[in-house]
């Protein structure tokens, strides 16, 4: 905005001397024009009106050149079709003139004279030069904060002629005309921060930081100065001279406010200015406030009020107090009392607070923006939320004031720089503009992408590619009513229909329902009130063959279906490897042969525009090269519709803003691996009672595959998924709202679906989608681990639901014998969760059973029973001579591994009930792993051993033990702690060698090859290598942000560290001299060499660990852990590499092919992970303990017969593996137990 400053010099011979000073954006030098004030003072005395008497003063001062140079002014402001404000700023220098009334001065404008205070197009101020020095730090929207103070009569101290005013309805309008700015209040009223007075307005001053002050009271010029209504120390009326004196005593650098406004009467009159001067005009000259709006004689209550209103409003836009006053007066026009208000100020033209990114932000301005990024993150980068909220800390840490040191300015650059950057990337903004204040671009933060669940009619806007087929299936059912679309499974059949061909017809009334164990009763419901242009869809017809065995209801389901085709349109969407099952209905196979539309896959063009449709429709975009990628990893999927969905909603989760970026896919594991990682992420982050209720859950959602009656190698299983009520999910005595929450906590990650049977109102669950049975490696495992008894438990299931559908009829108790007893010893396994309607079923099959066993044993003793067991002797040894070698064999197999899983369940029991019965449970493991490698027992006697041990060391810090490691000959242990030191001790019996001091927390210790040295890496920055026997410094090495982990190359020379700044680094170890850098995308945690040294690995916050060239940095191979990957270590032949995570697990990886081979539990995160020399031992640290594991089946049996007693005793055996197996010695070392 241009500036005309308009100068009045002190008085010469035949006039005062005036400069005018047009100062302009792009011109740094003002144009100067000048003139003379010729005023005949006498006049003024017959100018009755505020008009005429501006107009007098108007026109004794712009006349002749100043005229000329103020038209020209204006002129230039509206230049270019903009039109813009000229700012007047008006000092007089004349102490004699200032008793004028100028806030009342006119200007020509188009040849009539008007108020310049009163003009919009003018904002106009009277300048006053300042005799202070006080500073008054840039600040912006963010820093200001109002004091309020509104005295009334009834605050004083004796009676005076005053009029009462509404002192509560005041303060209410002042904060509502404030907004959102924060304002503490001094009044008479119930939330009032104090009493209205001077010494309670001066402590709050000095305890808060109030950019502006509001002052409501009465006023009044007396003897020659401005008189405040409002409590001094006596709790009398103050002068404004005993305000000042008061203001001037407070601390130099906060206390007074930026802004006052004195909604007081003759708080500014001009006459003042022949005595001490007005209390608005000495503000600024004495105490040097930037800007005072003042009263220059009386104000009427409405007018004050209405000013209040619409001055802060407008002042909050901009913050020109000229400006917002002029804005404010334009709507009081007529009223007597406009001209009174007046602003004088010191600004020169500049704004009290500026939005501009010129200036260093202040703190209030940092604050903000932090509280702001982190409240968009959760909308626009939920998954950075954790690293931003780290960031606001460490950026709250670094104190923002003047005469800060070069590393703390340094520090703060640096935080400030990553702010801005992690703000562009998410908001499209800067943080600088965020903090002060500027508005984000808008973002929808709607999911286009539904995940492993189908488009629904309400997904239309996100359902993309699939036009030109929408067209042909409505064109289809406009030729006929019945259309069957068909297509394999992942194919969309269910989206094209919901998203794409219901819009298309124009959304008719549509009865959509999935057959079920009862599609009649369901067809039925659906078809309830329906109007004669309902649609019917049969989505998921297939399971009309998977969960409804009855041919009859069948038969009876098609047969209505297909009678509704005269009148009603009938869709259906069957999978297209269950066309054969049509086949035995004639009526239904015609139909489908004759209106059947295939969907095939999308090619990869329709796949490419469907995805960027998608992401386009809420404004999201990929990275380049993205889209490509997702694609030709998706190419040889079959269904890849799912997947690929799947993936997205992966991707969206990890979204960076408006951007998909290649790093957050592949954390999410790309297409193949983005629903494992899911599924497997939920499934290792609980605990282990509830793992087993998962595994359950998905057990029983899943209906195995009725074709393939054995579980062979290479035999592909058409398996699928099934609906079930969720209180069918509950195991038998147990917390259904546990159940509950974890059927929810799968919901959320859109693994299954919950809805209501249209029936029973019950709540139903069932898979997302089967692409989560077909693609989820863990579900796989668990369906093909025993599918004989997961069919034998569906089969328990299905009875049971029918036995209840029946009112408990005993005739439909069919489990007998064998079946009976095996179902039973499922129903005690962990594994399968039977709940309570099974449990009730098995007992009362049980209960008939045992009847007529009684009742049978009765007949025998009627009818001779010796001869009829004699009978049945010889035909149970005829049908064993039927059998084959290979058959029995292959059944003892079986058998051989069914008992080993018994084993491993009974171990796991036995050690959950009793410590004292800790050895019969670690012998059980022992058998089980030596008929069956089984992981569960191996676990089983892992924690066994670890409470089953010989004497063992222990070492306490003070704190959480973050890193431990054994010294080359394994003598020593070092371990480093959060209690800021770094301690070795002697292995075998604990006792402390030496102890080393950081400034920060220790999170990283390591040994040197040949044990001399130890180097730590600390939260101060640093990586240090000490002498291990006497804990003296050698080396230092600075990180630009805390070290996190810390190792030696094999031969000593190098040190490489981890750390918060991303990157990994080595280091020559005596000198300090950086030789390689890796950087992450996340803080690094864990480094470590390889034991030839030309490698090295890093663990990182990204979830991965990755293999670098140590001399060059250049990345070899990459590895993804569930959790952030907090230590990693190689075995000493290279071969291995142990890891510790978040995820509360250590685990060994083959370094060549990432596979797991082991798995050991903490109960809280595993900090720290070492091998010991032979590559036999694993040592972690984490939950304040330091652990040692064996980690090979082998050794840990032979560990566990080396500290045990004792074998099983007869009795043991015979309770736990039954008289079928013939009794051995668990271990041959020890003696038979007794």
């Amino acid at each position: 905005m241009p500036t005309f400053e308009i100068v009045i010099y002190r008085k010469a011979e035949d006039g005062w001397p005036v400069a005018g000073l047009l100062t302009r954006k792009d011109n740094l030098l003002p144009v100067r024009s000048e003139g003379l004030l010729t005023l005949h003072l006498d006049g003024l005395s017959h100018c009755q009106l505020p008009l005429e008497y501006g107009t007098f003063l108007g026109k004794a001062l712009f006349h002749d050149d100043l005229r000329d140079a103020f038209t020209r002014a204006l002129a230039l402001s509206g230049e270019g079709g903009q039109p813009e404000e000229l700012r007047v700023l008006l000092n007089i220098e004349d102490p004699d003139l200032r008793v004028l009334h100028w806030e009342r001065l006119c200007a020509p404008f188009d040849n009539r004279w008007s108020f310049l205070s009163l003009r919009q197009e003018t904002p106009f101020s009277l300048y006053l030069p300042s005799l202070t020095g006080r500073r008054f730090p840039p600040i912006g929207r963010r820093d200001l904060r109002a004091l309020l103070l509104v005295a009334g009569p009834s605050d004083l101290a004796g009676e005076y002629p005053l009029d009462d005013f509404d002192i509560p309805a005041t303060v209410q309008g002042v904060r509502a005309a404030l907004g959102e700015m924060p304002c503490d209040v001094l009044a008479s009223v119930a939330d009032a921060q104090g009493a209205p007075n001077l010494n309670t307005l001066c402590e709050r001053l000095t305890a808060g930081s109030y950019t502006l002050l509001h002052i409501v009271c009465h006023g009044q010029y007396r003897d020659d100065e401005t008189r405040l209504y409002l409590p001094g120390d006596d709790g009398r009326p103050i002068t404004a001279t005993q305000l000042i004196e008061r203001l001037n005593n407070l601390h130099q650098d906060r206390g007074l406010p930026y802004f006052a406004f004195l909604m007081t009467c003759e708080s500014a009159k001009p006459d003042a200015e022949n005595g001490f001067g007005g209390l608005g005009q000495r503000l600024v000259r004495e105490l040097g406030l930037p800007a005072v709006l003042a009263m220059t004689g009386r104000v009427s209550i409405p007018t004050a009020n209405a000013l209040v209103l619409a001055f802060y409003t407008r002042l909050h836009e901009h913050g020109a107090p000229d400006q917002a006053l002029g804005e404010a007066l334009a709507g009081l026009m007529g009223r007597t009392d406009v001209t009174v208000p007046a602003v004088f100020s010191r600004l020169g033209g500049q704004a009290l607070f500026s939005d501009t990114l010129d200036r260093p932000l202040t703190p209030t301005e940092i604050d903000g923006g932090l509280n702001d990024l982190i409240k968009l993150a959760g909308e626009r980068a939920p998954f950075l939320l954790a690293h931003i909220t780290r960031l606001a800390e460490k950026l709250r840490g670094v104190r923002f004031e003047e005469g800060l040191s070069a590393p703390a300015l340094a520090e703060r650059a640096t935080a400030l720089a990553e702010a801005n950057q992690t703000c562009d990337e998410i908001l499209d903004l800067s943080f600088n503009a965020l903090a002060v204040g500027k508005p984000p671009p808008l973002y929808d933060t709607r999911c286009p992408f539904p995940g492993l669940a189908a488009f629904r009619t309400e997904d239309r806007a996100f359902f993309f590619g699939r036009d030109v087929l929408v067209k042909t299936l409505a064109r289809r059912l406009e030729e006929h009513p019945f259309l069957a679309v068909l297509g394999s499974s992942g194919t969309g059949k269910s989206s094209i229909v919901l998203a794409g061909l219901l819009p298309a017809l124009g959304d008719p009334p549509v009865a959509s329902f999935t057959p079920g164990s009862e599609p009649l009763a369901r067809l039925e419901n659906a078809l309830v009130n329906a109007p004669a242009n309902m649609l019917v869809m049969v989505d998921q017809f297939e399971e009309l063959f998977t969960l409804c065995p009855a041919k009859d209801e069948q038969q009876a389901f098609i047969k209505r279906l297909l009678g509704l085709v005269p009148t009603h349109r009938v869709i259906l969407t069957l999978r297209a490897d269950f066309l054969g099952e049509c086949a035995p209905y004639p009526a239904l196979k015609q139909a489908i042969q004759a209106h059947a539309e295939i969907i095939p896959p999308m090619t990869q063009s329709e796949l490419r525009s469907a995805i960027e449709q998608q992401a386009g429709a809420v404004g999201l975009r990929f990275e380049a090269g993205l889209a490509e990628t997702i694609l030709s990893d998706v190419q040889a999927e079959p269904g890849a519709m799912p997947l690929l969905q799947h993936a997205l909603l992966q991707l969206w989760q990890r979204r960076h803003g408006r951007w998909l970026r290649s790093s957050a896919y592949r954390a999410g594991g790309g297409v193949r691996e983005a629903i494992a990682k899911t599924a497997d992420g939920i499934y290792t982050a609980l605990p282990e009672h509830s793992r087993e209720r998962m595994r359950a859950i998905f057990l029983r959602l899943t209906r195995l595959d009725g074709g393939a009656q054995n579980s062979l190698a290479g035999v592909e299983h058409r398996d699928t998924r099934r609906r079930v009520a969720l209180d069918d999910l509950v195991p038998a005595g147990s917390d259904r709202l546990a159940t509950l929450d974890l059927v929810r906590r799968l919901a959320d990650a859109r693994l299954v679906m919950t809805n209501a049977d249209a029936l029973t109102g019950q709540e139903e669950v069932e898979v997302a989608h089967e692409a989560l049975i077909r693609y989820w490696p863990r579900l796989r495992g668990w369906l093909d681990e025993d599918r004989a008894a997961l069919r034998l438990a569906e089969g328990v299931n299905d009875a049971a639901l029918e036995w209840e559908k029946a009112s408990r009829d005993g005739s439909l108790l069919i489990h007998r014998a064998g079946r009976l007893e095996d179902a039973r010893g499922l129903a005690v396994s962990k594994q399968y969760s039977f709940n309570q309607l099974e449990f009730d079923y098995l007992a009362a099959c049980f209960d008939l059973q045992e009847k007529a066993r009684v009742e049978k044993e009765r007949q025998y003793r009627n009818r001779g029973r010796w001869l009829a067991f004699a009978v049945a002797a010889v035909f149970v040894m005829a049908g064993l001579a039927i059998f084959s070698w290979f058959q029995v064999r292959r059944a003892e197999q079986q058998a051989n591994i069914s008992l080993a899983r018994q084993l491993a369940v009974q171990a796991s029991d036995v050690m959950a009930k009793s410590i004292d019965q800790l050895p019969s449970a670690m012998l059980l493991s022992v058998e089980s792993l030596k008929r069956y490698p089984e992981s569960a027992s191996n676990q089983v006697l892992g924690k066994g051993l670890a409470i089953h041990a010989a004497p063992i060391s222990r070492m306490s810090h003070d704190d959480y033990i973050t890193s431990v490691a054994f010294s080359p000959d394994g003598k020593w242990v070092i371990s480093g702690s959060w209690d800021h030191t770094v301690r070795v001790w002697e292995a075998a019996t604990g006792t402390e060698i030496a102890r080393m001091t950081h400034d920060g927390s220790v999170d990283s210790v390591a040994f040197s090859p040949d044990g001399k040295w130890v180097v730590s890496g600390s939260g101060d920055g640093t990586a240090r290598v000490w002498e291990a026997a006497t804990g003296t410094e050698i080396a230092r090495m600075i990180h630009d942000g805390f070290v996190d982990s810390v190792a030696f190359s094999p031969d000593g020379k190098w040190v490489i560290s981890g750390s918060g700044d991303n990157t990994a680094r080595v280091w020559e170890a005596a000198t300090g001299t950086e030789i390689a850098r890796m950087t992450h995308e996340h803080i690094v945690h864990s480094v470590a060499f390889s034991s030839d040294g030309k490698w090295v690995i890093s663990g990182s916050d990204d979830d991965t660990a990755r293999v670098w060239e140590a001399a060059t940095g250049t990345e070899i191979a990459r590895m993804t852990h569930d959790g952030s990957v907090n230590s990693v270590a190689f075995s000493p032949d290279g071969k291995w590499v142990v890891s510790g995570s978040d995820d509360g697990t250590a685990r060994v990886w083959e370094t060549a092919t990432g596979t797991e081979i082991a798995r050991m539990t903490h109960e809280d995160s595993a900090y720290s992970v070492a091998f010991s020399p032979d590559g036999k031992w694993v040592v972690s640290g984490g939950d304040r303990t330091a652990r040692v594991w064996l980690w090979q089946p082998e050794d840990l049996i032979e560990l566990a017969c080396a500290r045990l007693e004792r074998n099983l005793t007869q009795a043991e055996w015979r309770q736990y593996l039954g008289d079928q197996v013939p009794y051995r010695q668990t271990c041959p070392n020890l003696p038979v137990g007794e």
